[in-house]
């Protein structure tokens, strides 16, 4: 596992203001927990509503390194092994930093 993507990705996620599930464009609230450099140590907990039904997923550190970016959308690993894109915002798109 590459430690050093880990804890990039997870930075920026954390320095994001708003950010946005990339593929139905709803913002979604982020429940954050420590990274501890275990592939299976959930970190991040996202949930968000729509028309009333609530949806969540779950990344896990490997989910993070397994990360990948594409057209400014962040392509993550789920705890149960589905994609989930998101999109991070401050009053711009920011730009990913490549530094794994």
């Amino acid at each position: 596992m590459n430690t050093i993507k880990v804890a990039s990705l997870y930075r920026q996620i954390l320095n994001a203001s708003h950010i946005y599930a990339g593929d139905v464009d709803e913002y979604v609230d982020g429940t954050y927990f420590d990274i501890n450099g275990e592939p299976e140590n959930e970190v991040i907990r996202f949930s968000w509503d729509i028309k009333g039904q609530d949806y969540s997923v779950v990344i896990n550190e490997a989910g993070l390194d397994a990360a990948s970016v594409v057209d400014g959308k962040i392509t993550l690993i789920d705890s149960e092994g589905d994609t989930f894109k998101i999109v991070l915002m401050l009053i711009a798109p920011v730009a990913v930093k490549f530094e794994w």
